[in-house]
């Protein structure tokens, strides 16, 4: 989380430096762990550093990392998985590689039935507005129509647990 903060506010080398930190700390035997909590593992930390490329516009590196996050991830983590993806095409809709975002989009349109992740879902929609700011592509149009038609049924499913404006905290 270090990492990211720094991403977020343009900190290049602190940004690094804390990632490093991290993997570091990966290589550590880890502590005991309580039977609710995940395990940071060595995919979850790939995740969290494309997020940090893809904030400091560095985006093979971003594009690497998340690739090896969705490699590494178990496919009964469907939340990481799907997040993974989404970091990967928004990754390669920020270098404009239309291809790419067609290519891995489709992958991410094949996510599990039972994901019931409004975090998920709030990404998904943010993806797809930023696919159809110029939508001159006719894939990526293609693509963005189906990636909304996607998030629409699957927030419809969800609709009970989405606080509406005004309700609940935005996290």
């Amino acid at each position: 989380m270090s990492a990211r903060a720094a991403a977020a506010t343009g900190r290049r080398v602190a940004a690094f430096r804390s990632l490093d930190r991290a993997h570091e700390a990966l290589e550590r035997p880890p502590a005991a762990a309580h039977p609710w909590v995940s395990p940071f593992d060595t995919a979850a930390l790939s995740g969290e550093a494309a997020l940090v490329a893809r904030d400091l516009a560095d985006y093979d590196r971003a594009v690497a990392y998340a690739e090896r996050a969705i490699t590494l991830r178990e496919a009964h983590r469907v939340r990481s998985l799907a997040s993974n993806r989404i970091t990967l095409v928004d990754v390669h809709a920020r270098r404009a590689d239309w291809d790419a975002v067609v290519h891995h989009g489709a992958d991410l349109l094949t996510i599990s039935p039972a994901l019931g992740s409004v975090r998920v879902m709030r990404r998904m929609a943010a993806l797809g507005h930023r696919l159809r700011q110029r939508c001159d592509h006719p894939p990526r149009r293609e693509f963005a129509a189906r990636l909304d038609d996607f998030t629409r049924t699957r927030s419809l499913l969800l609709a009970d647990l989405i606080p509406q404006r005004g309700e609940g905290t935005e996290t």
